[in-house]
This record gives C-alpha cells, sequence and structure tokens, in this order.
C-alpha cells in the first residue's frame, strides 16, 4: 500500500498593521493637538497681557507729562517748556504715536511740531473708552479704536482746579507686532515640544513593543512543535507575564506528550504480552 503523505494545511495570513505605528500615530495626533492647544491658550494671554501692559504704560506716561506740565501751563508761554519735553519724549520712546500737552480749552500748548501750537486738538474718531482692570483717578480716560490706543490724564494745579490735558498715545501695530514676535517665538518653542514630544513617543512605543516580536517568534517555535526551547523575555510588564504563561502552557502540553507516548508503549508493551501468550498457548 502507498504511504499516505501528510497533507500541509496553507493558512493565508491578512495583512497586518503593526501596533507600534498605530500607537505611535495615535499618541503622536493626540501630543500635537495638545500642544496645539495650550500654544493658541497661551497666544490668546500673551495677546491680553502686552494690551493690558500697553494701557498701564500709555497711563503712566500721560500722569509723568501731566505732573510735568502743571507748572508750565500756568506761565504765559508754556509751549517754551512744553514743546522740548514733549520733542524729547518721543525721541526716547520711538513707538508713541500721540504725545501732546492741551489746555483747560484743548487748545495744544505741547507738541514735538512747534507749528500745532495754538491749535484745537481734534480727537481721532471712533475713539471710545476701553474696558481695563486699570485702576483710574478722576477725568482718567483709556480710549481705543482699530488703529489707536491712547490715556489721557487731566493737568491740575495745586489746588486741584484742571488747567489741562496730557494725551499719550500708541499705535496698535506696535502692539501686533509684539504679538507676531511672541507668536513666532512661541511656534518655534512649539515645533521643538512637538517633535521632541513625537520621538520620545515613537523610541518608548519601541521599547514597550520590542517584546512583541519575541513572542511572536516564541509561538511560532511552538507552532512547528518546538516545545523545549523557552521564551527568555526580561519584561515587567503584562507581555512578561504573558510569555511566562506561554511557557508554562508548552511545558504542561510536553508533559501531556510524554504521558501520552507512555501510555502508547505502556498498551504495545501489553499487546505484545498477550500475542506471546497465545502463541505459547497454540
Amino acid at each position: 500500500m502507498d504511504k499516505v503523505k501528510p497533507q500541509t494545511i496553507s493558512i493565508r495570513r491578512r495583512p497586518v498593521v503593526g501596533m507600534r505605528m498605530i500607537l505611535s500615530l495615535a499618541v503622536s495626533v493626540l501630543v500635537s493637538i495638545t500642544v496645539i492647544g495650550v500654544s493658541w491658550i497661551a497666544e490668546r494671554n500673551a495677546r491680553e497681557v502686552l494690551h493690558l501692559e500697553m494701557q498701564t504704560h500709555l497711563l503712566l506716561e500721560a500722569r509723568h507729562l501731566a505732573l510735568l506740565s502743571a507748572d508750565a501751563l500756568l506761565t504765559d508761554f508754556p509751549e517754551l517748556t512744553l514743546c522740548p519735553v514733549v520733542r524729547k519724549m518721543q525721541e526716547e520712546r520711538g513707538d508713541l504715536a500721540i504725545a501732546v500737552v492741551l489746555d483747560h480749552e484743548d487748545h495744544v500748548q505741547g507738541h514735538a511740531d512747534p507749528r500745532r501750537i495754538g491749535q484745537n486738538w481734534k480727537r481721532k474718531e471712533n475713539l471710545k473708552p476701553l474696558v481695563t482692570t486699570i485702576e483710574t483717578g478722576g477725568g482718567e480716560l483709556v480710549l481705543g479704536n482699530e488703529e489707536l490706543i491712547l490715556a489721557k490724564v487731566p493737568v491740575r494745579h495745586v489746588g486741584g482746579r484742571r488747567i489741562g490735558s496730557a494725551v499719550v498715545g500708541l499705535n496698535r501695530s506696535h502692539l501686533e507686532a509684539m504679538v507676531t514676535r511672541a507668536r513666532r517665538e512661541l511656534m518655534l518653542v512649539t515645533a521643538a515640544l512637538l517633535a521632541m514630544a513625537v520621538l520620545s513617543t515613537v523610541f518608548l512605543m519601541r521599547r514597550l513593543l520590542r517584546p512583541v516580536a519575541e513572542l511572536q517568534r516564541g509561538l511560532e517555535r511552538i507552532g512547528r512543535g518546538d516545545l523545549d526551547t523557552p521564551m527568555h523575555l526580561k519584561d515587567r510588564t503584562e507581555l512578561g507575564q504573558l510569555a511566562e504563561t506561554v511557557n508554562e502552557m508548552a511545558m504542561q502540553v510536553k508533559d501531556s506528550q510524554k504521558a501520552m507516548l507512555a501510555k502508547d508503549l505502556e498498551i504495545i508493551e501489553t499487546q505484545a504480552e498477550v500475542i506471546h501468550t497465545l502463541g505459547e498457548v497454540v
């Protein structure tokens, strides 16, 4: 009789998507969303802080100018004192858009351009009081529109009588330039943190999932019938416990095979004895 050859079962494997890639991609996306969200909040807070700082600075500048102007406005020619003061202020602070001292009738008495002296000061259009947390004194105003922010402080005589006003203003474009510069620096820091986070995530996933390859090789050996080679997986996570369980399973299978083989040998020996006994009887 021809020997029947054992049939080899061919199992078609499906395409495998690596857990390492899935976890790395998922963690990278979550880290990216978190970093971008934190950056957006940080930029918004930075804008608010810069806006408040600008208002405070303008108010302090206007108060300082009002103090310098108090005595000069009581003289016959206040422009002789105030024009150099205002001109020096604008030279030292190149970002100031407006610096002017007015008398009680809103006539210009201090300006960087002497030709404006005596003219009636016309406030910029659409200037409205800004909502601010800065504590202001009596008659002090913080105004603004889409292009300008200014602080107006009354100039008072020693007795408290209002004799004029000091006005200091700043273009919002200066604020936007500061925000843009801060955004650029924040983007660089964010990009660096994001790159570090992604690289750290990939590295961590590689280390955590490295035992999976050893588990796969061990299970393939068991599938081929090799029950004598245990998996040496030095891992304290659940994967390490899984490897120990697989090793115990292989030992149990091996013991079961030995027990079955012993039983088969016992059956064969018994059959041989029976045949021998029958032969003697015959």
